[in-house]
């Protein structure tokens, strides 16, 4: 009987050890920001236009597009004329009315265009911003 709870209490430690040092991760805490922004954002169909500028203090953002048409979301700033904007070729879309999230870690750059032929659109953007 003493071998058993021996074991037994050797098992319960090694987990207890193994847990605090090893390997199982508990709640992992998502820096989503402690403060907010809102801004207005207008949009053409030739230019790409930053959205989310590059920042380690901006990790998580939500777009809401406040117009009847698509919106494109993509990586290229420069401005078209005459040609179909890569953004809208390649980018990602937002239907009208339609939200896109950030996942509480991006900090890279983001690039939103007006669907094809749309000369302004208007979306609103809400970042969560932290001070750290």
């Amino acid at each position: 009987m003493k071998k058993l709870l021996m074991i037994i209490i050797l098992i319960i430690m090694a987990t207890n050890i193994y847990a605090e040092f090893g390997g199982w991760e508990g709640a992992i805490r998502k820096d989503i920001g402690n403060n907010i922004s809102v801004t207005s954002i207008n949009l053409s169909s030739t230019t790409g236009t930053v959205i989310w500028a590059p920042s380690t203090q901006r990790p998580d953002g939500i777009l809401f597009n406040n117009s009847a048409f698509i919106i494109w979301l993509g990586t290229d700033t420069i401005t078209t004329n005459g040609t179909l904007h890569t953004n809208i070729t390649n980018g990602f879309p937002v239907a009208s009315s339609g939200t896109f999230r950030l996942d509480g870690s991006m900090t890279g750059q983001i690039t939103a265009t007006a669907d094809q032929g749309v000369a302004s659109v208007n979306i609103r953007i809400m970042n969560g911003v932290s001070n750290q």
